[in-house]
Formats: structure tokens, C-alpha cells, sequence
């Protein structure tokens, strides 16, 4: 996940960025390709780790920008952050790259509605580890049934900060996977994953799930897994470990009982 510094946003949206929301909008209307999702993007990630975004956000926008991955190696890498969408937790903003995802869509002979569905969720995974609510829990951090917004963003800022980057990646793509796996009512959910799996096969290793983890993906307790992340104490790993290795074994636990 890239952490891009940039203005606060003005409350009124570029004429450019209004255009892109109309073309993406009319290009679903009219593609022969719907949605492979059974619900939208953002409620299918909520549903699956059992979490809610409440008053937060965040706010999801469709650009029409192009940006350019430049790799230091001759792997033909096509990282989803760098390319096709960005959360920035700063600004509470998930900004989609529609134009490079419908170019490469074409490229790599991939469904282009399945593409923007995976990008869509990619991003709306990073964005509830850092300000999901469990669903099965009263997290009130107020007296008298008030939320201080104030506080409970500061924590979640901490807690987000104390993961390093392939840890939000592995998150990100672990969460996805499990989101398409749980969608049994999605049109095309088998076609969705051989998405996904093609897709995957052009990221950085840091993207990249194992044969073997991805069963335990489709297993896990992901409410639970985001508990204990939350808790930085309790997510520390220890020095044998790297923090992804943590996360697996978290992971594979959480879904084993």
C-alpha cells in the first residue's frame, strides 16, 4: 500500500475526476459484463471479516489519471497499488485507476469487470484494517453512548503505522481472496479467482499468497485476525518471526478452531 502525501482535499471534486465517475459509470451500464460480485465491493469486504466502516468513510473515487510503474527489474510487474488503486489512509480516500485498469484488462485477455472488482476490493481491504469495526462487539470509546471519532481514529492511526508493507499487502490480497471464495452467490466467482490468480501472477512478491496459505484464507476467522492486529502488543512478533510470518500463522489458526 502506498502512503502518497498530498493536499487535503477541497470539497469540490476536479471536473476531471467527475468525468472519469461518468464514463466509468456508463461503461458498466453498457459493457455486456456485469459485475461478477454478488453486492458491491465495499459491503462483500464488510461481510466477509465481519467489520464495519461507519462515519469515517472512506470515500471512493474513479480517476482517469494513468500512472506509470517504473521496475528496476525485466519482470513484466504490474503492482495493483502503483497502477490500479490506491487507499490513502491519511485522506480516507480509495482512488481507482480506471483507463489503466481497462488497458491492461485488454493486455492480459482478462475480464475487465472482474479486474475492477479485485482492484475494488484490493483496496477496500486495506482501508477496513484501518477503520473496521467489529460487528460483534459495542467499541464505544465515549461516555454515554457518544464515539470520539478524534480518539478512535488516533488508535487505529498506531495500529496501522505498526504494520510494515508486506504485511498490508499480504492482508490486502488475503482478504480479497477470502471475499471471492465467501461469494457463492456471485455470477462468475470460479472465473473470478482464475482473475485474481492471473493478476497475482504479476505482482511483487509481497502480493504473492502460497497454494497451500490460500485453503487457510478461505477458512479463517477474519474478524478475529483483525482483533489481534489491532492490538499492537499482542501483534508483536517475536524475533524468529518476521510480522508476515505472524500474520500466517494468526491466519491459519484463527480458521483451525
Amino acid at each position: 500500500m502506498a502512503f502518497v502525501k498530498e493536499n487535503a482535499r477541497s470539497g469540490k471534486p476536479s471536473r476531471s475526476r467527475a468525468r472519469a465517475r461518468s464514463a466509468l459509470a456508463a461503461d458498466l451500464l453498457s459493457s455486456r459484463e456485469s459485475s461478477p460480485l454478488s453486492c458491491d465491493a465495499r459491503t462483500l469486504v464488510e461481510r466477509t471479516t465481519q467489520n464495519a466502516m461507519l462515519s469515517l468513510g472512506p470515500f471512493e473515487e474513479f480517476s482517469n489519471q494513468r500512472p506509470i510503474y517504473a521496475s528496476s527489474t525485466p519482470d513484466d510487474l504490474a503492482p495493483i497499488d502503483a497502477l490500479y488503486g490506491i487507499y490513502k489512509p491519511e485522506n480516507l480516500e480509495i482512488t481507482i485507476f480506471v483507463e489503466n485498469i481497462k488497458a491492461d484488462a485488454h493486455r492480459f485477455r482478462l475480464p475487465y469487470a472482474d479486474f475492477l472488482s479485485i482492484v475494488r476490493l484490493h483496496e477496500y481491504a486495506h482501508a477496513i484494517v484501518h477503520l473496521g469495526i467489529d460487528c460483534g462487539e459495542f467499541i464505544q470509546n465515549g461516555i454515554g453512548g457518544r464515539t470520539y471519532w478524534d480518539s478512535f481514529r488516533n488508535m487505529r492511526d498506531e495500529a496501522l503505522a505498526a504494520l510494515d508493507r508486506p504485511s498490508h499487502e499480504f492482508l490486502a490480497q488475503a482478504i480479497t481472496l477470502a471475499c471471492l471464495a465467501s461469494d457463492s452467490q456471485g455470477t462468475a466467482s470460479h472465473r473470478t479467482i482464475e482473475t485474481f490468480d492471473e493478476i497475482e501472477d504479476r505482482q511483487p512478491r509481497i502480493y504473492k499468497l502460497s497454494k497451500q496459505f490460500k485453503h487457510a484464507v478461505k477458512l479463517a476467522n477474519w474478524a478475529q485476525v483483525l482483533r489481534v492486529i489491532r492490538c499492537t502488543k499482542s501483534a508483536s512478533p517475536t524475533s524468529k518471526y518476521s510480522l508476515v510470518d505472524f500474520l500466517k500463522e494468526l491466519v491459519v489458526e484463527s480458521g483451525a478452531r
